[in-house]
């Protein structure tokens, strides 16, 4: 568990890309695929310490991504032959069978729904004993508002609890349709073998200000998902919303109080 606080915030991006390509265990001559690219991140991470060793293919269905992932290996004048970027969507991978050695991915799954039809093509085009790596939070194992207060202060408590589960596990959306057992089953249903999950729980304590717990309450947490506000309005009435806002706020002002959020790393293999 890491523990940290909001006045000293490090960033633990650089951290995921060591554990990741730790647990990748990339030899020399292997071909590495990194899905869903975005602007390299991952695949300046091989390179760097595997430099000229392995091929990198960088993977994504975003051009402007694909060209912000160029540009950040323009950089450092890395060997034409030693990385290709491929424009691809993860559901239909424009790739032959048997083709990877390795694949890589991060915060991927949380843009995509249909996340068997993902797993089928990693399995596809991974060579016989090749290996999968995945780094995804779990916004179902992260903490809940009604955990930063004493909910049960609150009239009719259970309904906002029921109705907060209830958007934090929608199934129609790609950022919350899944947990670490729900990954697993669409692993072990695309014949993936060997499947290992391990847990990163970080805390970080904030200081509630000003208006801070109404902007968690109303903002997009992106990839398509809706605030809380807004998924707790297709449940519950405008009128209890606004109480359970309402009373957030109030038992939260001037509080220190403490999030979870819960990473998790797979590795599994063909």
């Amino acid at each position: 568990m890491i523990t940290t606080n909001l006045s000293n915030q490090p960033d633990n991006t650089y951290e995921r890309r060591t554990k990741i390509l730790s647990m990748a265990c990339i030899k020399p001559c292997e071909t590495i695929f990194d899905a869903g690219t975005g602007d390299g991140f991952l695949s300046e991470g091989i390179y760097q310490k595997y430099p000229g060793k392995c091929t990198i293919i960088a993977a994504d269905i975003s051009e402007e991504n694909l060209k912000n992932c160029k540009k950040r290996f323009d950089t450092i004048n890395v060997c034409e032959d030693c990385i290709t970027y491929l424009k691809t969507d993860l559901r239909n991978i424009q790739m032959s069978d048997n083709r990877i050695d390795v694949i890589v991915s991060r915060y991927i799954l949380t843009h995509i729904i249909e996340k068997q039809q993902v797993f089928n093509e990693f399995y596809r085009i991974l060579r016989p004993e090749g290996r999968l790596i995945l780094n995804e939070p779990v916004i179902r194992m992260n903490t809940a508002f009604y955990e930063l207060v004493d909910i049960y202060k609150l009239n009719n408590a259970q309904i906002f609890i029921d109705a907060e589960k209830a958007v934090r596990s929608d199934p129609g959306s790609p950022l919350t349709d899944f947990d670490p057992e729900i990954l697993k089953n669409y692993l072990k249903k695309s014949g993936f073998n060997n499947i290992h999950v391990d847990y990163q729980t970080t805390e970080t304590n904030y200081h509630i200000k000003d208006n801070m717990m109404e902007q968690w309450f109303t903002t997009f947490p992106g990839h398509g998902a809706p605030s809380i506000e807004q998924g707790l309005l297709r449940i519950l009435s405008s009128a209890n919303v606004q109480k359970y806002k309402n009373y957030l706020i109030t038992q939260t002002r001037n509080c220190t109080v403490t999030v979870k959020t819960t990473d998790i790393y797979i590795s599994t293999e063909k």
